[in-house]
């Protein structure tokens, strides 16, 4: 396949990963309107693994007890915890805040590759990554945030330096297992974890399918059908912002760079802009300079991988 075309294929990865990504606040925001912060969490992990669990078996079997364990690693730094930490602040801050931070990422693992791994990188590596983010801060002055919401801002910080360090682990330690045997592993092990949990808490309890609906994202204020619409919204964020999302960026990080594929974040941040416009908000030229911005930034960054 010829180079270019191989450069438009990474390209079109990085902006559908953004742009799965950068719905998972909306739908986890819809998640908190019936479920709690650990529900929330804990049925997100529970669909995204749920798939996986029947295979977990024959993972196990294939590999070494050393890549097992950077699988548990992995799930627990790429999803578990970070889940947990985004769903709180899901209920407490704005999501377009929680983009903010999530934006981190490419910079969480660039310090954690020259600290752990001495990575060697170079100014040009420095300077995509600080517009790219220059142009996410200009799309938050456009959101106003309370102080309020913003004394919450540690939790989805700590699960981005959590994400900067599961994007090393994953392109250093299993990059050379084939992506789905990678997918499976880690979501096996998910799955296996949360399907006690979520049988524990009750989740399905006083749910009612004759209630489902298309428009899941409109809130109800009856009960039962807005718990199944919250349901909705968690099966979504399952299957496809947490399962098929991880596939797409273990592909994504196989042919790439942590660095180059952790720029995704800088994406996520425009959905919000999306999401926005569908819900009546208008769209000024700022956003459209942020967007250049933030794609100079990402270019930049990709002539080094």
């Amino acid at each position: 396949m010829e180079k270019t075309k191989v450069a438009a294929i990474q390209w079109i990865t990085l902006g559908l990963l953004g742009s799965i990504w950068g719905s998972s606040f909306m739908l986890m925001k819809i998640g908190t309107r019936a479920f709690s912060t650990i529900e929330v969490s804990s049925l997100r992990m529970f669909f995204g693994g749920i798939l996986a669990l029947p295979f977990l078996g024959v993972i196990m079997i294939k590999y070494d007890r050393k890549i097992l364990f950077w699988m548990f690693v992995s799930a627990m730094l790429g999803s578990a915890i970070p889940s947990l930490f985004y769903a709180y602040s899901a209920s407490r801050m704005d999501s377009n805040l929680n983009g903010v931070i999530n934006s981190l990422t490419p910079l969480f693992t660039l310090i954690v590759g020259i600290i752990w791994l001495k990575y060697k990188t170079n100014l040009i590596s420095l300077i995509g990554i600080f517009i790219g983010f220059f142009g996410v801060l200009i799309l938050f002055t456009q959101k106003s945030t309370t102080y309020a919401q913003a004394q919450y801002a540690i939790f989805p910080l700590i699960a981005t330096m959590m994400y900067g360090v599961n994007m090393n682990i994953v392109k250093i330690k299993l990059s050379h297992l084939p992506s789905r045997d990678i997918l499976l592993g880690v979501f096996g092990i998910l799955g296996c974890i949360y399907l006690p949990i979520v049988l524990y808490l009750g989740v399905f309890e006083h749910i009612d399918l004759h209630k489902f609906s298309i428009t899941f994202w409109i809130t109800n204020p009856d009960g039962v059908s807005q718990k199944m619409k919250s349901l909705e919204a968690m099966l979504l964020l399952g299957f496809i912002g947490s399962l098929a999302a991880s596939f797409i960026f273990y592909m994504l990080l196989k042919r790439t760079n942590a660095l180059f594929a952790s720029t995704n974040t800088y994406l996520i941040p425009l959905m919000s802009i999306f999401w926005g416009y569908l819900d009546g908000e208008s769209i000024s030229w700022v956003h459209f300079v942020s967007l250049l911005i933030i794609l100079l930034g990402v270019y930049i960054v990709s002539v080094r991988k």
